[in-house]
């Protein structure tokens, strides 16, 4: 069984949209590898639409995982360290 991916569309309405995908794109290609940041598998264009394929974050964003963490939603402890230990990485 693979692992699971997150898909990004991008609707391609203008120069301005194509572009924002293309400098998006450049951005997760030049922190490909990077052990703190999510994998990027890759990025086509089908039709009026472009997508992007990347790993898939359980949960959901960053800022999302740390407002349920401060708030004591979120039980598991184990994520919590990891993500506390990455922050300080980062900082």
């Amino acid at each position: 069984m693979g692992s699971k991916v997150a898909i990004k569309k991008f609707r391609n309405e203008d120069n301005n949209s194509h572009k924002a995908f293309l400098s998006e794109v450049d951005i997760l290609m030049s922190f490909k590898g990077h052990p703190n940041i999510i994998l990027f598998h890759g990025a086509f264009k089908q039709g009026p639409y472009s997508y992007i394929v990347i790993d898939y974050a359980k949960y959901s964003n960053l800022q999302s995982f740390i407002k349920k963490v401060k708030s004591g939603k979120h039980s598991n402890l184990k994520d919590a360290l990891h993500v506390n230990n990455k922050l300080r990485w980062c900082i």
